[in-house]
């Protein structure tokens, strides 16, 4: 006998350690009766925002989001544009790894094309530069759908060059990363200028990247983008590479010795130890508890 579907969702409503296969495919078998459940679910983040971040076991908002893009649900694109433009920390308080791994493709799944809640994030400076970051990119997953041409984008993307505040942070690395992937021929002089003005972190694309794009012709950057998937289409293969469900590794078995073990020498530091409050130093720009240090 099915479940009901509020029984269902309650399963999926905190993390239970590994990825709970045969319930998604429940959720998947009865689309109809999940994606009002799930609506409501962003409803109530978009209300109220703060109880939702504050509980990192939860995980439902997490599968609605998932789901309402596998099923290209655009109802859910004004939720997640309002929810996903509250300044600071929150995006990654209430959703950790989806900002940088699939909110791009999130945000394109369930706008039918429509650029306008993206380029409304985009455009926000008070978004965090992530979350930003993220849109830029859903420009690309856009153009490699198929929903977008891709002069229309490249004709925006050299736009904002000139909208944009002209300070560093994530946006511009996506910026400069989004004309790559389109390939860049109109947007070479802005994008020098953004290079030689510091806005774009090297470690993220260099000059060279920009280079080996213009230098594969526009349908070759075009075909390159379609090596990942533009939109959310397998929601257990997705979800299932996140942090909430990777499984811890093994330790290898304690090795055996015939010698005695010399000691261990005190570590001398040659760099003082990072605050996780400070400035992460692979240089992504995020704060080191949000990037190396959460590992």
């Amino acid at each position: 006998m099915a479940i009901e579907i509020h029984e269902l969702l309650h399963r999926l409503e905190r993390h239970r350690g590994s990825f709970p296969t045969r319930l998604t495919e429940e959720v998947i078998a009865r689309k109809d009766e999940a994606i009002p459940a799930f609506l409501k679910v962003l409803e109530d983040v978009d209300n109220n925002p703060t109880l939702w971040a504050e509980d990192h076991e939860r995980m439902i908002h997490i599968f609605a989001m998932y789901f309402l893009a596998l099923f290209r649900e655009t109802s859910a694109y004004p939720l997640m544009v309002r929810i996903f433009a509250r300044p600071g920390e929150f995006a990654f308080d209430l959703a950790g790894d989806i900002i940088t791994e699939d909110l791009n493709r999130m945000l394109a799944s369930v706008s039918g094309g429509d650029t306008s809640g993206i380029i409304s994030l985009i455009e926000n400076e008070e978004a965090n530069e992530w979350v930003r970051g993220s849109a830029i990119r859903a420009m690309v997953s856009l153009v490699a759908a198929g929903w977008r041409p891709r002069d229309e984008v490249m004709a925006y993307l050299v736009q904002l060059f000139l909208r944009m505040k002209r300070e560093p942070g994530e946006q511009w690395n996506a910026l400069a990363n989004a004309c790559a992937d389109v390939w860049p021929q109109e947007a070479l002089d802005e994008l020098n200028r953004a290079y030689r003005e510091g806005l774009v972190y090297p470690g993220s694309i260099s000059w060279k990247n920009i280079e080996q794009a213009l230098a594969l012709g526009r349908e070759g950057c075009l075909q390159k983008s379609l090596y990942e998937d533009p939109l959310i289409t397998d929601v257990a293969k997705d979800m299932s590479g996140l942090g909430w469900f990777r499984k811890p590794e093994q330790p290898e078995p304690a090795k055996s010795y015939t010698e005695p073990l010399k000691p261990v020498s005190s570590v001398n530091r040659s760099k003082p130890k990072i605050g996780r409050n400070d400035p992460c130093q692979c240089g992504s720009g995020k704060k080191f508890k949000k990037c190396c240090g959460a590992n």
